[in-house]
This record gives C-alpha cells, sequence and structure tokens, in this order.
C-alpha cells in the first residue's frame, strides 16, 4: 500500500508495513481495509448488526406498519373484515394516509424538469458539448425511464422517510460491441448505466452515525437470480448455486408479507461502496453473497459512490429520515376505527326489527311482504319498529376533525384533493390555496430537486469515465424534433454539473395553470387558443414570454460589451426605443463617461437605433409596433400634403439657446425631431437623451453622426 500522508505537514508520515523504515500501520486493522478473505466476514457482521438495531429500535416495525396501511386495499383483500372475539365487528378502511401522501407525490412531481447541463468554459466547444448532454439527460429520461426510479425514490421517502437510487455503470448492459473469443454466444457489451431503487431497509449504514452525510460506507441489498450471477461468474458457480436461505430469518428482514424459499432462485446480493477517505484513500468497493463468495472486490471506480438519497426531514442524532406520513398512521387507525364502529353497527341492525306486545296475535307471516291487512289486539297494543341504526352525531363531527387535521399536518389542503370549501369560488382564490399547499412542502421539493441533480450529474460522469464506444441516443434536434446522434463519453468531457428546474409551484396546479392563463389573456400575451391551452395543460408560460425575455438577455450581454468598449449592432427589428433606454445605463457612472473607448461604442450603437428609426421600412417597424421618425435634415417646405407649419419656438432665456453639448438635449442636435413630435411619431415615447458627453482627454464635444470623436 502506498504511504498516507497527513494533513499536518510538521506531522511524519505513517508508512504501512514492509515498506523501507515503516513499521505497521494501525489503519490497516480498520475493517475496510482487510484483505479479500477477511473482510467478508466484517461486512456480513455489519450487515447481522444493522437488522438487529432495526428490530429492537422499533424503526422496522414501523417500515412494516407504513407499508400496510399504504397497501391497504391489497392488505384487506379489498373487502370488509370481520374481527373481534366472535366476528361481531365489521372493520373498513377509508385510505386517508395514501391519498394525502399520493397528493403530495403528484404535486412534486407532476411538472416535468427541465435539465441544464453546466460546462466549465463558455468557449464554443464546452457550450456545444451543453447541447449533446441535455438531450442525452432527456433521452435517459424518456427512453430508460430514469424519471420513473426517482419518482419512486421520492415515494419512499413519504412511506418510509428515505429513498434510495442506486445508479452504477454495469459492464453487461448494453448493445453488443465485439465478438467474445471465449464465448461466441457471449459477446462482448458496451455497457450502460443501470438505475434501481432501494427502501432504507435495504442501504445498510453505521446506525451509530449522527447524520447519514457522516457515514463514510453504506452496503446495498438487492435480491438476484442466482443463476445469473452463476453464469457471469463460472469459477464460483457451485457456491453461487448452493447458497440458501433460512426463511425464519429472513422473514423479519422483509416488510410487506413476503414468501422466503429455503432453496428459491432469489438470493441477496451485498454492494459494498467506502468513500475515497484519509483511511481508505482509493475508497473500496465489494460485491458479495456471503463471507465466502466474494464477486469483486477493487478501489471504488467512481468519484463518489453512486448511491443518492431522498429525504424530506432529516431526524436528529441519528442517519435515518423522518416523514409526515408516520404522524398520519395514528389518526388513519382512529379514522379507521369510528368508520368501522357505523359500518358494523348498520350492517348488524340494517335490517329492521319490530316491537310485538304479548296478546297481539300478530304472526311474522302476516305482516311479512306489503299491502297487508293487520289485525290486532288494541289492548295489547301495536307493533313498532325496534330503531337501533341511529349512530351518535359527535362520531361524525369527530371524523370530520380527524380527516381536517391530516389535511393540516400534511399542508394537503381540501383544494387540492378536489374537495375545496365552499367559500372558494373564485379561480384566484383556488389557485392561491393550492399553491399555499405545495410552497408549504417545498422542503420535499428540494430534496426532490437534490436527487434529480445528483442523477443528473451522476450519468454524465459516468457516461464520461465508461463511454469509451460510440452509442447511439435519441437526441432533440431542430425545433425540438428528435434525432438520432451518435456520441461518446469524449463528447461530453466539458461538462461538471447537471442543474435542475422545475417551474413555480403556482404552474403546477390546474387552478394555478388557469389564472396564469387568463391573466396572460387579459394581458395580451396570449395571441390565440392554441397558446391558451398549452398553459392549462403544461402549466409552462416561456413561449409566451420568451420574445420580450430573447429581448432582454440581447440587451443585457450589448450592455456587458458596451462597458468592455466594444462594438455592437443594431438591426431593424430590435425594439429600438427600449434598447436606447437600457443601453443609457451603461453611460450611468462617472467611470463610464470617463472613458472614451465605452462613450464612443455606446453612442455610435444608440445612434445605430436612432437611425434605424428614421431609415428602416415602414411597413416592418409597424409590425413591431413601432413608429417612424424622419431622417435628419431641414424641414420640408410647407405646402400642399407636406407637414403643418410649427409655431415659432418661444424665445430664448437669457444667454441664448445652449449649444450643443451644452446642456441641450437631442432635439438641439437632431434637425427634424420636432416634426417627428408634431406628428405623433415619437411623441411621449422617445425619452430625452443624456448631455452629450466630451472626450475625456481632448474635451472635444460628440460627432453625433459619425458616432465618434473629431480629430
Amino acid at each position: 500500500m502506498s504511504e498516507i500522508k497527513s494533513s499536518n505537514p510538521n506531522e511524519t508520515p505513517i508508512k504501512h508495513a514492509g515498506e523501507p523504515g515503516g513499521d505497521r500501520n494501525p489503519v490497516d486493522d480498520y475493517f475496510a481495509n482487510k484483505p479479500k478473505d477477511e473482510v467478508g466476514f466484517e461486512l456480513s457482521k455489519r450487515v447481522d448488526d444493522f437488522y438487529e438495531y432495526l428490530m429492537t429500535s422499533g424503526r422496522f416495525r414501523l417500515y412494516g406498519r407504513a407499508y400496510e396501511y399504504y397497501y391497504n386495499g391489497q392488505q384487506r383483500g379489498g373487502r370488509l373484515l370481520k374481527t373481534g372475539e366472535q366476528d361481531e365487528y365489521t372493520a373498513i378502511n377509508i385510505n386517508h394516509f395514501r391519498n394525502i401522501l399520493q397528493h403530495l407525490l403528484v404535486n412534486t412531481t407532476a411538472q416535468r424538469v427541465k435539465y441544464d447541463p453546466h460546462a466549465t468554459n463558455t468557449d464554443y466547444k464546452s457550450q456545444a458539448q451543453t447541447i449533446v448532454a441535455k438531450g442525452v439527460l432527456e433521452y435517459y429520461d424518456r427512453a430508460k425511464r430514469t424519471d420513473r426510479n426517482s419518482e419512486k425514490s421520492l415515494e419512499d421517502c413519504l412511506v418510509y422517510a428515505e429513498g434510495f437510487v442506486h445508479q452504477p455503470w454495469d459492464a453487461n448492459e448494453g448493445e453488443d460491441w465485439v465478438q467474445n473469443p471465449n464465448d461466441p454466444n457471449r459477446p462482448y457489451k458496451q455497457g450502460d448505466l443501470i438505475t434501481e431503487n432501494f427502501a432504507p431497509y435495504d442501504v445498510i449504514r453505521d446506525y451509530t452515525a449522527r447524520t447519514y452525510d457522516a457515514c463514510d460506507w453504506v452496503i446495498v441489498r438487492k435480491f438476484v437470480n442466482k443463476w445469473t450471477y452463476a453464469a457471469r461468474y463460472p469459477d464460483l458457480a457451485e457456491k453461487i448455486l448452493s447458497i440458501s436461505l433460512d426463511p425464519a430469518v429472513w422473514k423479519e428482514r422483509r416488510i410487506g408479507r413476503p414468501t422466503i424459499q429455503g432453496d428459491g432462485d432469489t438470493i441477496p446480493l451485498y454492494i459494498f461502496y467506502h468513500d475515497k477517505t484519509s483511511a481508505v484513500p482509493g475508497g473500496r468497493e465489494v460485491q458479495y453473497f456471503d463471507s465466502d463468495t466474494i464477486l469483486i472486490d477493487s478501489p471504488m471506480a467512481y468519484d463518489e459512490r453512486p448511491v443518492y438519497r431522498t429525504c424530506a426531514a432529516e431526524q436528529d442524532n441519528v442517519p435515518f429520515g423522518y416523514t409526515i406520513g408516520w404522524d398520519l398512521l395514528a389518526i388513519q387507525e382512529a379514522i379507521d376505527a369510528l368508520y368501522s364502529t357505523i359500518t358494523t353497527n348498520q350492517a348488524t341492525f340494517g335490517v329492521q326489527n319490530i316491537l310485538m306486545p304479548d296478546g297481539a296475535n300478530i304472526g311474522v307471516t302476516e305482516i311479512a311482504g306489503g299491502l297487508n291487512l293487520i289485525k290486532y289486539n288494541a289492548k295489547a297494543g301495536k307493533p313498532e319498529p325496534l330503531n337501533l341504526t341511529n349512530t351518535p352525531k359527535e362520531i361524525f363531527s369527530y371524523i370530520q376533525q380527524l380527516e381536517h387535521l391530516m389535511e393540516t399536518l400534511s399542508g394537503v389542503n381540501s383544494v387540492t384533493r378536489g374537495n375545496p370549501e365552499a367559500s372558494l369560488k373564485s379561480g384566484a382564490a383556488l389557485a392561491l390555496v393550492a399553491s399555499q399547499a405545495i410552497q408549504f412542502n417545498s422542503g420535499l421539493q428540494k430534496t426532490y430537486t437534490r436527487l434529480l441533480e445528483d442523477m443528473g450529474t451522476s450519468i454524465i460522469n459516468l457516461l464520461k469515465k465508461f463511454a469509451q464506444t460510440p452509442r447511439i441516443a435519441m437526441i432533440t434536434g431542430k425545433a425540438q424534433r428528435p434525432l438520432l446522434k451518435e456520441f461518446k463519453g469524449d463528447d461530453l468531457s466539458e461538462i461538471y454539473r447537471v442543474t435542475v428546474d422545475v417551474g413555480n409551484a403556482l404552474s403546477r396546479t390546474t387552478a394555478g395553470k388557469l389564472q396564469i392563463a387568463d391573466s396572460l389573456l387579459q394581458g395580451g400575451h396570449i395571441k390565440n387558443a392554441d397558446e391558451y391551452f398549452q398553459i392549462l395543460t403544461t402549466g409552462m408560460i416561456e413561449p409566451m414570454i420568451e420574445g420580450q425575455q430573447a429581448q432582454s438577455l440581447l440587451i443585457r450581454a450589448e450592455n456587458e460589451a458596451l462597458f468592455e468598449g466594444k462594438p455592437t449592432q443594431a438591426i431593424d427589428i430590435d425594439d429600438h426605443r427600449l434598447h436606447i433606454i437600457e443601453h443609457g445605463v451603461v453611460l450611468s457612472s462617472p467611470e463610464a463617461r470617463s472613458n472614451g473607448k465605452i462613450v464612443q461604442a455606446t453612442m455610435r450603437h444608440i445612434m445605430e437605433h436612432v437611425q434605424a428609426l428614421q431609415m428602416a421600412n415602414p411597413v416592418l417597424l409597424s409590425l413591431y409596433g413601432q413608429p417612424q421618425i424622419p431622417q435628419m435634415g431641414p424641414p420640408p417646405p410647407p405646402g400642399p400634403g407636406g407637414p403643418k407649419q410649427l409655431p415659432p419656438p418661444p424665445p430664448p432665456g437669457p444667454g441664448g439657446p445652449p449649444p450643443p453639448g451644452k446642456g441641450g438635449n437631442i432635439g438641439a442636435v437632431i434637425p427634424g425631431m420636432e416634426q417627428a413630435a408634431a406628428a405623433g411619431g415619437m411623441a411621449g415615447q422617445l425619452p430625452n437623451l443624456p448631455n452629450m458627453p466630451k472626450n475625456a482627454l481632448t474635451g472635444a464635444p460628440y460627432d453625433l453622426q459619425s458616432g465618434g470623436l473629431p480629430g
């Protein structure tokens, strides 16, 4: 083993046994550094200790209880149950628990996510790779269905407080690549990543750690077909096929009433990952069935362990999570008991009983059926019904209180459950209440977003490292048309991180989408019915505002260039008024105005917009809602068809009119602007531009016609 360097530069490094001048390294006693013939025993011991802790702490029983209530319809066979000492009690389950957790799940995952890969550089190659990376991520999300794994992990998080996604590289996956000389019937594969889900009781960890992040290692337990692995590892085939399970033990380590067969084909495979730490510099990965059957033992091939966790809330001082679902279990049990009381009463006494006075001389046959003439002894009294079906109203009132309490605790209100209160009538009110439910559970949204980002980054990193052969993916092409594209890991080399945009809370509800669509329609942003229904179905407002956003981004990019004194170009279809106003920001600081290069580039660009308003095609300008102003020059003479003669300007004040560049505005140096104002062209639209700046070096006035400085 190599030398382990201390973080203290003044400390003498520890050397491993067998190295020159070194003694035995105590770190070798760490269980993760044990040799191959010993590490299996150490790992098996930690697995046994973990499940013993789950049982003694009551956490495993809580997992089982949450499973039972979440899947109660299957657990009860979809029917009423007779319970009690003499089956006198009729039990019914009204599963609010599952319904509320399902609403939390759907509200969090309803909006389709948008992946945003980030490159290390801004050059053309790096930015082009972000396009490929985005298409690859959408391909795995769509074709490989990694979205199902992320959603399942979130569902496990709600039911069991944690959900896990295991996403390693598997050399046995992917398309056939080259012929295998040792076995022509089993060609070499390209390899591909696999994505699988695990509940918290399938992810063994150090239960003595204070937090999950403090755990340096995990062991993933997955159930596999032993015949498949016997074929993959022929040298270990006999050992693998001889493995059997003890049903008594395994019924305690799995939930959901599993059927365990000692000699069955399904056996547990354990995958151990240890992080790259000072104690284990290269990390470690061990795949094994039991302490004597180890398949793989090597340094960890990944930069981080490929096990990703989602957890809505951490539980203090333990490496486990907590879920609001556990707070709902007791309330659900109480609701079931009350509904069962009502059901038992109605089922037992729903058939009418009759009180018959002694001596009435009426038999069963005389009152059977209907429309009977019944004679009775008036002295004895007439028959009367025995009504035992009345249920105290307090029971119904308490049920409503408990149901409302479950909604309050979970943040899932009546609007999101499709049963709004009568006081909520307007679309805006419904949208607000629905969005508040989503915002209340923003922690769940955050953990889901982090999981998606971790999974997306993992996909890119795995492909970068292991995808050495070309592979075909369905990449989004021009105008959102998918196209088949070949890529390799090198085509993603500049991508370092993936972020995810899940949209806002309001746009993830039906009421919110309706409110957004109505607001955009009233504001004139929606031009046709297709755009309106696109908002209702997707909640995406980007197509409605992408023009304004693109214009704002363009102005920002041009301002950044102008701040550096770089020239930019205006074209006829720009929003010239907006550009002129926003570009003025560049010259709104003394530092910028004292820099002749910035002043020259900015004023030249502003004048390009002014000239476009004067010289561009009037039809084109009118399509973009922009008025045309006359060209600079002397005013045309009055006459038929010409502009009206303007009244003479007011007399100048003391000292005469200010000369150009001495406090005058743009009207003082651009002839013809007054005519445009009188004709209603730019009146009230084009604001006065700031005073014309001077050259900071020479003091010469600025030449507006050329955009440059004289001399």
